[in-house]
């Protein structure tokens, strides 16, 4: 019987009210009962970015390898362990170093030196396709500004929020905000109390 680890990740709030994390692990535990696995630890990162190498969970994993505690990782697919190719392949080196298989649900692990060249122009391709999307999105959004939308219905203290007028389904008037009275007089008087009259949360 094979002695495995398994290592679950996600990145944002969402994902975590979703409790995909559970969802990813509850896979990995499957397969591994499938293939008559033996986990011997589980690993997670919960809510933590793809983008940074440095993870609680990921960093506990890297260590253990060291001691020989398991004889392979079980993974989702490659971007649980990182959204860039780079750090994918030290991860992928540092376990074969220690001689523990790298096994992926999604996709066969690189045997060779020209399946890791392969593997690593998948992940080239895949942070391309990431900046493209971010791309896009930043661009809507600057679109969506020039156009007198408001990003965020979250108003800051002293003003209230207006959502936007709909007329047969298309927008007649955009979300826009309005000053609160009361917590304006507010804002007023600690503005003055700081600026004009010299006072401090103290005095």
């Amino acid at each position: 019987m094979k002695l495995i680890a398994t290592y679950a990740r996600v990145s944002t709030s969402h994902q975590k009210d979703q409790k995909t994390i559970k969802n990813q692990i509850d896979e990995l535990r499957i397969h591994a009962a499938e293939k008559g696995y033996k986990i011997v630890r589980e690993y997670a990162d919960d809510g933590w970015s793809g983008t940074l190498l440095a993870r609680p969970g990921l960093d506990q994993l890297r260590n253990d390898a060291k001691n020989k505690i398991f004889e392979a990782v079980l993974v989702s697919d490659p971007d649980r362990i990182s959204r860039k190719s780079g750090y994918q392949l030290l991860v992928m080196e540092e376990l074969m170093e220690a001689e523990i298989e790298l096994i992926f649900l999604k996709i066969s692990s690189p045997k060779d030196d020209d399946e890791r060249i392969m593997f690593g122009f998948r992940g080239l391709f895949a942070d391309y396709e990431k900046n493209k999307i971010r791309e896009r999105f930043r661009l809507g959004k600057n679109r969506k500004v020039r156009e007198g939308h408001i990003l965020t219905s979250q108003a800051s203290y002293g003003h209230r929020y207006i959502p936007n007028v709909m007329q047969a389904g298309k927008v007649v008037e955009h979300g826009h905000y309005i000053i609160e009275p009361e917590e304006a007089k507010n804002l007023n008087n600690i503005f003055n109390w700081i600026d004009q009259e010299g006072l401090t949360l103290r005095h």
